[in-house]
């Protein structure tokens, strides 16, 4: 079974499409997003910074809201490199996630806003931007039967999103330190 991308199927009129224009349309999506947010570029800035036309782009993509989705579910690798020490782990993993938010504010708002009218780039930003690499660290650091193991692997990504959205301090070791503190407070603690 494959997955929608959203994408335009190829027309079997006209000329066949470059797939190296539609990776240059795409990053020129993605860097986009990240300067300026979802709300504050349009396709026609998407197709000036491409070197494309807006027609190549609507050939393949029938809105901003698609185009914009698989430029996020495309948008690269967000899984970390995993050590033999977890602590190391979620240190680097929580420290990479704050910086990345701190050094492009304008992401998370636009498209968190972006996602309460389109179903599309929500679901792209749930396939891309999960609770996974936290939940599979605290896993090795406090064991799967932890009885908060859900909830601390929300902690670090509610507090960027609720920070990144509300302009809240963000220093990026800071932040670390504080989460990494109370996530091993969490596992001293006796559970009833």
């Amino acid at each position: 079974m494959t997955a929608d991308t959203g994408r335009r199927p190829e027309s079997p009129l006209g000329r066949k499409q470059d797939p190296s224009r539609s990776e240059a349309i795409l990053s020129a999506t993605r860097e986009l997003l990240l300067e300026r947010g979802h709300h504050r570029f349009t396709v026609q800035d998407v197709a000036d910074r491409a070197g494309a036309g807006v027609g190549a782009i609507y050939r393949r993509w029938p809105n901003k809201e698609s185009l914009v989705a698989e430029a996020i579910r495309t948008g690269g690798d967000l899984s970390y490199e995993r050590s033999d020490d977890p602590r190391l782990d979620l240190t680097n993993l929580i420290q990479d996630r704050a910086a990345l938010a701190t050094s492009h504010p304008d992401f998370m708002p636009g498209v968190v806003a972006a996602m309460g009218t389109s179903t599309e780039i929500k679901d792209a930003m749930n396939q891309i931007y999960t609770i996974n690499p936290y939940r599979e660290i605290l896993e090795r650091l406090l064991g799967a039967d932890h009885p908060h193991l859900e909830l601390l692997a929300e902690l670090a990504p509610a507090i960027i999103v609720h920070r990144t959205l509300f302009g809240g301090d963000l220093d990026p070791e800071a932040f670390t330190r504080e989460v990494l503190a109370l996530v091993l407070d969490s596992a001293s603690e006796p559970t009833e």
